[in-house]
């Protein structure tokens, strides 16, 4: 599925029309040494590459890194967004 559309599930006789659409927010750019919040919408439930939950995260990379999110609603729907931060 590509971002941006809906995928339909049948789950015990019921339609689920899956709307998550995640947004890991816009790439960034940062001097090196400082941090920088990313924040994502479009769901429920967030998992970052890094380990840590939740739609708002800090991060201080070294080098230029890019972040993964995966956003999950209560149906189990799922989209992936992914922004890069720039040092």
């Amino acid at each position: 599925m590509n971002p941006g559309e809906n995928d339909t599930t049948i789950d015990a006789g019921f339609v689920i029309i899956c709307t998550v659409v995640a947004n890991g927010g816009p790439d960034q750019v940062i001097c090196l040494g400082t941090s920088t919040n990313l924040t994502s919408t479009g769901g429920t439930f967030y998992q970052w590459n890094t380990g840590a939950t939740g739609s708002n995260i800090s991060v201080t990379p070294v080098t230029t890194t890019t972040y993964t999110v995966t956003v999950s609603d209560t149906n189990g729907c799922t989209d992936i967004d992914q922004v890069t931060v720039t040092v």
